[in-house]
């Protein structure tokens, strides 16, 4: 099976509508589930009658010693539990029921960052439930390169845009959010680790700041009409 339009959205689309099963378990190219991880949640969405369940996406690093940009990682990295307390989780991690799509849709083609979000989302609102459970585990790499984390950023800012474009009010308060530094980012490394070294908070918090600049900056070129490129 092969979708040729760009897009991640477009691809998951495609699965889900030739899929026979019941019940739907998404995850990413790049991740490395636990063995027990279908097994797991098959019980548990047979179980506890959920509609949507999810768990940790657990990063690690592949070198010998953590760089700056897999500790930013390791910090900033995925939020499961926030996410599920927001009504959300992302795709690397994600058991479904089926039919959910027929009453909430299919993911949104159009984004190329954030489909995810958006649609767990518009299945929340409709009152559909999610669960999250530490057991499930997905293991994710992570980027260890500024290259990589700048490529992320830019493809994140270009998914939030994407979502809010028609309102201007609301791209001002997203660029104004991310070129002013924010102290939330700083308790929250303290609360993530409070054992980090200061020195090492300072670098991993002014990175931070270099690729909330790099969002902003984004969302001005796309705002004056730059293609988003992500396929």
């Amino acid at each position: 099976m092969r979708e040729t339009k760009p897009g991640s959205y477009a691809a998951r689309n495609k699965g889900v509508k030739h899929a026979k099963g019941r019940i739907l378990a998404f995850t990413d190219s790049d991740c490395i589930p636990d063995v027990h991880w279908l097994a797991k949640a098959l019980d548990q969405m047979n179980s506890l009658n959920h509609d949507r369940i999810t768990g940790p996406v657990k990063l690690y690093f592949e070198s010998l010693k953590p760089s700056l940009y897999d500790q930013y990682e390791l910090i900033f990295g995925f939020d499961q539990i926030e996410n599920v307390k927001n009504g959300s989780s992302v795709t690397a991690n994600l058991i479904v029921r089926k039919d959910l799509f027929d009453q909430v849709g299919l993911f949104n083609e159009n984004l190329k960052s954030g489909g995810d979000h958006e649609w767990n989302l518009r299945a929340t609102k409709m009152g559909f439930n999610i669960g999250y459970y530490p057991d499930l585990v997905v293991r994710h790499p992570t980027r260890s390169n500024y290259s990589a984390l700048r490529k992320k950023a830019k493809r994140i800012a270009g998914g939030k845009y994407a979502q809010i474009k028609k309102d201007k009010k609301a791209i001002v308060k997203m660029i104004l959010r991310d070129i002013i530094p924010s102290i939330h980012n700083w308790n929250y490394l303290q609360k993530k680790d409070p054992s980090t070294t200061f020195a090492l908070k300072s670098r991993i918090f002014f990175l931070k700041y270099i690729l909330s600049i790099e969002r902003a900056m984004e969302v001005i070129l796309l705002l004056l009409g730059k293609q988003d490129s992500r396929q």
